[in-house]
């Protein structure tokens, strides 16, 4: 936070403090194996209120068993327990302001008896709001969200905010790192190894039925291969698929889609990119979602993946999709889902509307070009040349924060009036 004041930002910047790192200082290698004890639960806890007290908006966690470190292993706070979660709660409780973010749902969009009761615990502790992830629309379980909103109903009074997304979840992933694939059991014996050991596992017909049988059953993705193309084929004679989906691959070879895709991979040496879209790809669905009260847009992503995902442009992607081209919101709507919504949440009084004494933040943009492109785009500009994505936007005409502008048309005018936002 302080280095970011110093630097001194275009835009504003507000904080929230990640456990992970803080129980990895604390704990080094042991943050990752189990639970802190009653010493190192302290000097968290400290850690925590520092943060706070220097301006961190709350803290962040996660539940989900997908968010895997190094090695297949669990990010240090899923290791955390009710003692310590109480504990870091109760910084905040006693600090009088902040949230909690965590990711709460195992299975995307299901809120089951113990993320209900994980929710509740962690409202009744910090006594401050909690919003959770996440919200899309799954089209193997069309009712999930309105069951968890359902379910979830009477912990609204007390400051829970379920987080939706604006645009339909896509990944870019290949099978040499298949992070995609690994709330499927049967992936799991493909971490960790060699391109030529991987190979052999994808090409194992056991690998192959047990990966079937799992799309059977509920998950995110079950098997519609329409959803997944193929970004780029990196081999010269299998470039002509670049574009095309698994499904139309596996029409033109007489192939289901398990072995399209592998077979494909296989002969690509692993290097085929693929993009699959899995959440919140049915229209009215999502429409639906972006209506309901007393949630919040979030999910961009913006740089936690950035080889694989980047969804940052969901505000230009909301008002050029769902309100220019779906009609699916007004504009007043949308705006102030952008805006004085997500502020109440920070418990920022001063900005998220235009009005006399607020902060002089503003986007002028043009709602009949306004918007961003359905896929992220890729930029080689990190150290070494590698990937990462970005999602540009349209439209948008001055961004001008405190008064000053300091982008417009696209273009970084050079200005820096951006401040470290405290809560």
């Amino acid at each position: 936070m302080r280095a970011t004041a110093q630097r001194g930002p275009a835009a504003n910047v507000a904080f929230l403090a990640p456990l992970t790192p803080f129980r990895y200082y604390v704990m080094g290698e042991a943050a990752i194996e189990r639970a802190a004890n009653d010493d190192e639960r302290a000097r968290i806890r400290d850690l925590l209120k520092e943060a706070v007290a220097a301006g961190a908006f709350g803290f962040s966690t996660t539940q989900l068993p997908n968010h895997m470190g190094h090695r297949g292993r669990p990010i240090a706070c899923r290791q955390a327990d009710r003692a310590e979660l109480r504990d870091y709660a109760q910084v905040l409780r006693d600090a009088g302001r902040g949230f909690i973010e965590v990711a709460l749902t195992e299975q995307m969009s299901v809120l089951s008896d113990s993320n209900l009761e994980m929710l509740e615990f962690l409202l009744r502790e910090s006594g401050r709001p909690v919003t959770w992830l996440a919200l899309l629309h799954r089209d193997d379980i069309p009712q999930a969200c309105t069951a968890s909103l359902a379910k979830a109903a009477h912990l609204t009074s007390l400051g829970s905010v379920p987080q939706i997304c604006a645009r339909p979840l896509t990944r870019d992933m290949d099978l040499r790192t298949p992070h995609s694939f690994m709330s499927f059991k049967s992936w799991h014996r493909a971490l960790n190894l060699s391109v030529e050991e991987q190979k052999r596992v994808y090409a194992d017909p056991a690998f192959r039925n047990q990966f079937r049988q799992e799309l059977k059953g509920p998950a995110q993705f079950t098997g519609n291969w329409e959803l997944m193309a193929i970004a780029e084929a990196k081999s010269p004679h299998l470039e002509h698929f670049t574009g095309q989906t698994i499904a139309a691959v596996g029409r033109q070879q007489g192939k289901d889609g398990v072995d399209a895709l592998l077979d494909l991979a296989i002969e690509d040496n692993l290097q085929t990119e693929f993009a699959l879209a899995f959440l919140n790809t049915n229209q009215e669905g999502v429409a639906s979602l972006l209506r309901t009260p007393g949630t919040v847009l979030g999910l961009s992503d913006g740089g936690a993946h950035l080889g694989v995902l980047c969804d940052a442009g969901y505000p230009t992607y909301l008002l050029g999709h769902w309100v220019r081209e779906r009609r699916a919101l007004s504009i007043e709507h949308a705006v102030m889902r952008l805006t004085s919504e997500p502020a109440r949440l920070l418990g920022l009084r001063d900005r998220g509307q235009i009005a006399e004494g607020m902060a002089a933040d503003l986007a002028i943009f043009d709602p009949d070009t306004v918007g961003s492109d359905e896929r992220a785009h890729k930029r080689f500009d990190l150290p070494g040349g590698a990937k990462r994505f970005v999602m540009p936007s349209r439209g948008m005409h001055y961004t001008i924060v405190a008064g000053e502008s300091v982008f417009e048309n696209g273009a970084d005018t050079g200005a820096r009036p951006g401040v470290h936002l405290r809560s």
